[in-house]
């Protein structure tokens, strides 16, 4: 099972950008629980806040968003030595996009993101970054 609860809130920022703040819970239950010689939980309880702002004038738009979340897994995970630990992470994340209209149909986009997930399990602790570079249309 999974329940969600969120909520936001946004508005104006001048004739030209919007913000926006939110909050979400969720409980994700996935009767993951398997006691064998290794088990990974992935059933979390997770509350995330987010920002936004977002520009657009004339032919541009630009977009810059940034995320915290906090899991906290319902289940420990059992490592094959015997030991057993409840995970729990701390997702940070931004990431900036832009687009340029170079005509009424075609736009040129690029975008940057950052995540860093800091586990206190080290499998599951990374930094990640993706680049990207798009050409796209629109009818």
């Amino acid at each position: 099972s999974n329940q969600r609860f969120s909520l936001d809130y946004g508005g104006r920022a001048g004739a030209q950008s919007r913000w926006k703040i939110e909050y979400r819970y969720e409980l994700d239950d996935r009767d993951d629980l398997d006691y064998g010689d290794a088990f990974s939980s992935y059933s979390a309880h997770r509350h995330s806040f987010g920002a936004g702002w977002a520009y657009a004038s004339g032919q541009w738009r630009a977009s810059l968003r940034a995320d915290y979340r906090y899991s906290r897994y319902l289940d420990d995970n059992l490592f094959t030595d015997g030991s057993a630990v409840e995970r729990q992470d701390h997702r940070y994340k931004m990431s900036l996009r832009g687009s340029w209209l170079f005509t009424s149909s075609w736009a040129l986009t690029a975008e940057y993101s950052y995540t860093d997930n800091d586990s206190n399990i080290d499998s599951f602790d990374y930094d990640r970054q993706v680049m990207m570079l798009g050409i796209g249309w629109q009818f």
